[in-house]
């Protein structure tokens, strides 16, 4: 028996291994990096999304709390969704490193970096 797999999302904040995914299965696979795929599980029509995601295998990035993970496994019936995953503390030091080698607003949908930015209590950014 042969197990078909429609498409692979991986599930997971910024700085847990998405570009490096995204890196191997490219290698492999159609592979979209970006932060629009979660949006556009919710805001399109079926038809819409069934049409902009075909030709699509691996989907990567993206903030989790935008996507609509049930929606996707209803209209891709056997694509499996991997949760990507990593400590706390190594994933703050990862982030507030990337948010400081951009100047400020340089980020697509850089909530992180605004805040950051904008706020001068580093700490309170951080414990948020």
């Amino acid at each position: 028996m042969i197990n078909h797999i429609n498409k692979i999302f991986f599930i997971g904040f910024h700085k847990t291994g998405t570009s490096a995914y995204h890196n191997l299965m490219s290698q492999h696979f159609r592979s979209v990096h970006d932060c629009e795929w979660p949006k556009n599980s919710r805001d399109l029509s079926d038809t819409e999304l069934l049409a902009k995601f075909k030709s699509i295998d691996c989907f990567t990035d993206g903030y989790p709390e935008e996507c609509d993970f049930k929606r996707l496994d209803l209209l891709f019936p056997g694509s499996k969704f991997i949760l990507n995953d990593r400590s706390m503390k190594t994933w703050l030091y990862s982030r507030i490193k990337w948010v400081n080698r951009r100047p400020n607003g340089s980020i697509p949908n850089g909530r992180t970096s605004q805040e950051y930015h904008s706020n001068s209590n580093k700490k309170d950014v951080i414990r948020n």
